[in-house]
């Protein structure tokens, strides 16, 4: 945990602090010998014609300039513990993970209060003191509903630490235990059991939303741990797409100009059936201009989970071809939320893996810098194909992927 170095005895308050809690040990003269009470700690003090004689540290399990999980848990228990400034007005300690001189200072504080030496530099002894003292409950939030936390901290007999999980409720969860041998139970604020995971296990399932969760960790001896928490979107899409992709022509097994009636009961046999379907008509439909007749059908690939901003839908268009025939004309694949799009919706792509919701630097990777039809719509050709570019979260995420021309305005 430590990664080396040695920091100067901390500032003058921590010191003041030490002679007055070691008053009392000093006071009366005399060899006496006095013990400290702990739940788990027997520390002495050693008194002896007046001299107090301080109990040394171990190994540091932390030190100044230290960084992540333990540390953010470290801090955790010394604001639990009342140990968050060393005065009124002084600075307080921020839970942030980053171990610096304040985090340090409360530390010789709580060292001196066991009539240890206060370096500031804490071991496993004192580590596992503090969550001893601890009685709060912990959380771990998820405020976007995805990304990945590590959680630490140190458990006893009869001492669990919980944390509550938010922003979990409907998204696939994974918990792996990677130091400690402890248990970590996934359960659900009643109290109902989801699942038990051990030191080297791991577990991933997705979350109903009719519940709040909790993560109980238990431990047979006083043990540090450490674990990953993972949240991600559910995976909605499981649709097999095989060799169908996005291409210039079509989608590799259909191509522009093949009969309408073939086109669509093969894109039944792969996708189900559409969400949409026009009928055929002649001229305006859809509150598009069409020229000749013309049949519009969507399908969403994935659905929003409220609302309609899905982020994934394909518009499939057909028109007359040159003989009067009713042939595939065009299509759109189309996001309405570039950052929602499943992974299995990203597997129906060009030939060089663009598709809806990839970045702009993937596009790049593939196609180059992209050729923008004009310099307001984000619509940009590449390989044939038109592609919209779009600002999402902060990011220039691909929105749209069409190519064809069925004789009605616009893209979709």
């Amino acid at each position: 945990m430590s990664d080396g170095g040695r920091r100067t005895v901390p500032v003058v308050a921590v010191v003041a602090a030490v002679f007055s809690l070691l008053a009392a040990a000093c006071s009366g003269g005399g060899a006496t010998t006095t013990t400290v009470a702990s739940t788990t700690l027997a520390s002495t003090t050693t008194t002896t014609e007046g001299r107090t004689e301080l109990e040394a540290n171990g190994t540091p399990f932390l030190q100044e300039g230290d960084s992540g999980a333990y540390v953010e848990a470290l801090q955790f228990y010394l604001v639990c513990t009342g140990h968050e400034r060393l005065t009124p007005d002084g600075p307080a300690i921020t839970v942030d993970g980053n171990f610096g001189p304040i985090t340090a200072d409360a530390v010789a504080y709580f060292q001196a209060e066991l009539r240890r030496i206060p370096s500031g530099d804490p071991d496993e002894e004192t580590f596992a003191q503090l969550a001893r003292d601890c009685r709060e409950e912990r959380s771990v939030a998820f405020p976007d509903r995805q990304g990945v936390e590590a959680v630490a901290g140190n458990v006893g007999p009869g001492d669990d630490e919980i944390f509550a999980l938010e922003g979990v409720q409907g998204r696939v969860i994974t918990i792996v235990v990677t130091e400690g041998d402890i248990q970590a139970t996934l359960e659900t604020v009643e109290g109902t059991r989801v699942q038990q995971i051990s030191l080297g296990g791991g577990w991933s399932g997705k979350l109903p939303t009719d519940s709040e969760y909790r993560l109980r960790m238990t431990g047979g001896q006083a043990v540090s741990y450490l674990l990953d928490i993972q949240v991600a979107r559910p995976r909605f899409v499981n649709i097999d797409f095989g060799r169908m992709n996005l291409a210039a022509d079509g989608f590799g097994i259909l191509s522009f100009g093949d009969d309408a009636e073939r086109v669509i009961e093969r894109l039944q046999g792969i996708l189900g059936d559409p969400s949409a379907d026009s009928g055929w008509a002649t001229g305006d439909a859809g509150g598009r201009t069409c020229l000749g007749s013309n049949r519009h059908l969507v399908w969403v690939i994935q659905p929003a989970e409220e609302g309609d901003q899905h982020p994934a839908m394909l518009y499939v268009h057909f028109g007359e071809d040159d003989t009067g025939g009713q042939a595939l004309a065009e299509y759109a694949y189309v996001s309405l939320d570039p950052q929602g799009v499943d992974a299995g919706a990203m597997n129906l792509s060009t030939a060089g893996g663009v598709t809806i919701g990839r970045t702009i630097a993937e596009f790049v990777a593939v196609y180059g810098q992209p050729e923008f039809i004009d310099g307001t719509s984000g619509m940009a050709e590449a390989a044939g194909m038109v592609m919209g570019i779009a600002q999402a979260g902060g990011e220039d995420l691909v929105w749209f992927v069409g190519a064809g021309e069925d004789g009605c305005e616009g893209y979709e």
